[in-house]
């Protein structure tokens, strides 16, 4: 096995660093934000009890109105911080190809894997050819994907397997595939997926398939949930080849 350069190693560990705090950050502004919101849809139920039992105050009514508007202003106020502290960065498009960006992630999560008890298989078309986007936005969806594939077989006893595909699809598309054993996704949170702050694990931040999307069509590509009749769940990524 090739042994990573040292960018490549640096790559890696900014790409932890960055999912890391990404985490941590989401986690912190959905506790912050949803305080506010509470709040604007308990003053707006008190509004309707009162206009519905035919209680118009209008003193009361301008009070709660202001509680609204100050509510609304602090939750304006929180995304605001966000924003200050996630600049945006200017993608840096170069010729990828998506075999090897996954092998390399093979490499860096093989102990996660090994730990979890889960195998791994590659299934990888030869002559793939390149895909012009950023190499790291590409490693940050794969990892994103893969150790959503690693969580979602946590409570399957045996038969933990995660296959990793590529294809070329007609004269346009490179497609990744990543298939895992654990249990389908319910219909109701299928349609939700990809929603901000929806996730389906209790510890879940809810951003990671919504990101990885706005990554790949960013490139000009997706990221689709496909629902089988068959066990396992499969996502899809696609990206126009070079």
């Amino acid at each position: 096995m090739q042994l990573p350069d040292e960018a490549s190693l640096r790559d890696r560990l900014i790409l932890i660093d960055r999912l890391s705090l990404l985490g941590e950050m989401a986690s912190g502004f959905a506790h912050e934000v949803n305080q506010p919101l509470t709040a604007i849809a308990t003053y707006a139920r008190a509004a309707s009890r009162m206009l519905a039992n035919s209680q118009v105050d209008a003193q009361r009514i301008g009070e709660i109105l202001d509680a609204i508007s100050e509510q609304a202003l602090r939750a304006g106020e929180s995304i605001a911080r966000l924003r200050t502290l996630t600049p945006t960065v200017a993608a840096a498009p170069a010729a990828v190809n998506f075999n090897t960006a996954i092998r390399e992630i093979h490499d860096l999560l093989t102990p996660e894997l090994e730990r979890a008890g889960v195998a791994l298989t590659l299934d990888l078309f030869a002559a793939l050819p390149d895909v012009d986007a950023d190499p790291l936005h590409l490693r940050q969806v794969l990892v994103n994907l893969l150790r959503n594939a690693i969580d979602a077989q946590r409570d399957i006893c045996a038969d933990r397997r995660i296959t990793v595909s590529s294809a070329v699809r007609g004269n346009t598309d490179v497609v990744v595939t990543i298939w895992n054993s654990g249990n389908a996704i319910p219909e109701a949170d299928a349609k939700r997926l990809f929603q901000p702050f929806f996730s389906t694990k209790t510890l879940g931040t809810g951003l990671g398939l919504n990101i990885s999307r706005s990554l790949l069509r960013t490139h000009g590509g997706d990221l689709q949930y496909e629902r089988h009749s068959g066990p396992g769940t499969t996502f899809r990524i696609t990206l126009p080849r070079i």
